[in-house]
């Protein structure tokens, strides 16, 4: 039962916040907090509750006997409302202090990508190649030629990724070739590597195909590869992994980990062998793997029609699903409706019997119709 001789802190209207840029569309602000401490002598520290709308907060932080906090990790464009508690040694709990809303403004991104680890491999008579990464998603591009007003470049691949990769084709044996890869990001800016080169080898010698290619889709948005090395396995170097028929990236072992791929799609799969001397082999047969569908999304999550012994909790899937609500005054939830089997995608759970001037913690789940589950965070409301 929380006492009601505890009373509430007062949080003061002005949040101060501290925004630090992380290379370019990351932006991520930081609030400070400070309240009025709690006239209670009882009181040992305070609870900060912060969530996306007014009086509908996730779970608390216990940030100790102190009268300012700094929150930290906010997102840009995002809104949030803020309210403290104050907490006697036995773990109860006052009402909430008054709500302070802020909505964070957002920094216009103009930083190119960075790009890091840029490796040619696969060098053979007639191709090779080219892999690097970028600290944020940006599309995909490699210009070539034999001097370094290049001439060529591959497709533009418009895909935002952080992982890029490209082949290099029809190229003559025995030639020296300059490179550099472009990427450009969401904003539109533009990173450009440095120069680069290589040479390909004189004479095409192709290793063994590797063989018995499996895909396994291991999540909604991840299909793990596996195959067998060729027997001429002591000469192989890396793989490089192709996806509907386009490099995606390369292995130095006999397994790829596919990831950042749509739900409920089918994939294609071939695997190619790199020798010592960068010589390509073919491309092994194809594997496919669909990736599954994923668990409803849980949204709208709201404690609304509060009383002073009920409240009745909503929420929204993005599929339809059964619904049940877990609660009680900790987030052990020691209470629970009885599940709903009903498929909807508008949900609505009445708890009653609610005690007066009780703080109360809450989640809710639903399962679809392949029996996949979603959990909530938790949540909190106050019965006065």
């Amino acid at each position: 039962m929380i006492r009601d001789a505890i009373r509430k802190p007062i949080l003061l209207l002005l949040i101060m916040l501290l925004f630090s840029l992380d290379h370019r569309l990351l932006f991520a602000a930081e609030a400070i907090l400070a309240w009025d401490p709690s006239p209670d002598t009882t009181v040992a520290g305070y609870k900060v509750y912060v969530g996306a709308a007014s009086q509908n907060y996730g779970a608390p932080i216990d940030v100790g006997n102190v009268t300012t906090w700094t929150m930290s990790g906010l997102t840009t464009g995002s809104s949030y409302s803020f309210a403290v508690t104050a907490y006697d040694a036995s773990g109860n709990e006052s009402l909430f202090s008054n709500e302070v809303s802020k909505t964070i403004r957002t920094t216009p991104d103009t930083t190119a990508p960075l790009i890091s680890n840029l490796t040619v491999s696969g060098i053979g008579s007639n191709g090779a190649s080219i892999t690097w990464g970028t600290n944020e998603p940006a599309d995909t591009q490699v210009q070539f030629g034999t001097t370094a007003a290049y001439g060529a470049s591959t497709p533009l691949n418009t895909a935002m990724v952080t992982t890029h990769a490209q082949s290099l084709t029809g190229l003559q044996a025995g030639t020296a070739y300059h490179y550099r890869v472009l990427s450009r990001d969401a904003a539109g800016n533009l990173a450009v590597s440095a120069d680069n080169a290589f040479t390909t080898s004189s004479e095409a010698v192709s290793p063994s195909v590797p063989a018995s290619l499996t895909a396994t889709a291991v999540s909604p948005s991840q299909i793990n590869l596996s195959w067998n090395a060729p027997a001429d396995a002591g000469g192989i170097q890396s793989y490089s992994i192709y996806r509907g028929g386009s490099l995606i990236g390369t292995s130095s072992v006999p397994r790829y980990a596919d990831t950042g791929l749509s739900a409920n799609t089918t994939y294609s799969y071939t695997v190619a062998a790199i020798d010592g001397a960068g010589n390509l082999s073919a491309q092994s047969a194809p594997s496919s793997a669909t990736t599954p569908l994923p668990p409803p999304t849980i949204s709208g999550v709201a404690a609304n029609n509060i009383t002073k012994d009920s409240a009745t909790i909503v929420w929204n899937t993005d599929v339809p699903a059964t619904s049940q609500v877990e609660y009680g005054s900790t987030t052990a939830y020691d209470k629970s409706t009885p599940v709903d089997a009903t498929m909807r995608t508008a949900h609505t759970q009445t708890l009653k019997g609610l005690k007066h001037k009780t703080l109360y913690h809450y989640r809710v789940k639903s399962k679809d119709a392949a029996g996949n589950l979603s959990v909530s965070a938790d949540g909190v409301f106050q019965i006065n």
